[in-house]
């Protein structure tokens, strides 16, 4: 018995369409005078693939409010009530924008069609004195319930995405990116070269004019703090410094002396502390050092 289904499920992203419904459109046989559903709960068990339970779908064309259970499969029965063989399992959640045609007979092919949307996976990068730098040195994607996501590094073998991924070195890499569909097919294949930067900045900071009284560095009004911050890779972002630890950190490129509310005759009252931060997120350990003050 030949039987011929095509299945049509529209899910979350076109929710302003179908609201999430679950919508089951079969193709016309004229061998089949009625098709029956098989909501399964798990595909693995022999037992639940054994039952004789199913539902007698109303026609070719069905709208679910929503799936009755995470796998279904399908089949026909002719006019003599014979029921076709199963087609293959399908996971009701999975299937969004997505077209298949099942046939019975040799192989009980299913074939996928083009209808379904291409997806781009995107990955954070970032760009430095004409480098393409990987942000944070994390490969990260927002979870996509439409397919799979599939890196090959370096050449190595491929493997799907699961969880992110913190890369170790600090070095160039190249990265094979493929989107597949549920079935494995790829849709999209992208391929990324780009360095990594693992490596926070260094800063040294220059005290011009100061008045220096024992072992403590003593300033005045007029002494000048400058930033001398370096970073081999990303480049610097910015940094950051504070004169009390009850303060939060501000930015101090551009100090140039002691701010008015720390200007207090002391010996060692100021803790001064100081870090940078470069492009690619990379934070500096923080610096310190006692500072005093006088007139």
């Amino acid at each position: 018995m030949r039987q011929s289904l095509v299945l049509l499920l529209a899910a979350s992203l076109i929710a302003t369409v179908f609201a999430g419904v679950f919508q089951l459109e079969i193709e016309e046989d004229p061998l089949a005078v009625s098709y029956e559903i098989q909501w399964l709960q798990n595909p693995e068990d022999p037992a639940e693939l054994m039952r004789e339970d199913y539902e007698v779908l109303p026609g070719r064309q069905v709208v679910f409010p929503q799936a009755k259970a995470p796998y279904f499969r399908l089949r026909a029965r002719n006019a003599m009530g014979q029921p076709g063989p199963w087609s293959l399992i399908y996971t009701s959640d999975e299937f969004t924008q997505k077209e298949f045609v099942a046939t019975s007979g040799e192989g009980n092919l299913v074939q996928e069609l083009e209808s379904e949307e291409n997806f781009k996976p995107e990955m954070a990068f970032l760009f430095a004195d004409g480098e393409t730098y990987l942000k944070e040195g994390r490969i990260y994607f927002p979870p996509d319930h439409r397919g799979e996501i599939w890196l090959q590094i370096n050449g190595q073998e491929k493997f799907r995405y699961e969880q992110e991924i913190y890369l170790e070195h600090n070095r160039i890499y190249e990265i094979l990116l493929e989107y597949r569909n549920s079935m494995g097919r790829v849709l999209n294949q992208e391929k990324y070269r780009f360095k990594t930067d693992l490596v926070p900045p260094q800063t040294r900071r220059l005290i011009f004019s100061p008045a220096f009284g024992g072992k403590t560095l003593m300033l005045t009004p007029h002494s000048r703090i400058i930033f001398v911050p370096f970073d081999a890779n990303s480049g610097v972002e910015n940094t950051f410094c504070r004169f009390s630890e009850e303060e939060e950190f501000i930015p101090c490129h551009k100090l140039d002396s002691v701010p008015q509310k720390y200007q207090k005759a002391c010996r060692r009252c100021l803790v001064f502390q100081y870090y940078s931060i470069d492009k690619a997120g990379n934070k500096e350990k923080i610096k310190q050092e006692y500072l005093g003050f006088i007139y």
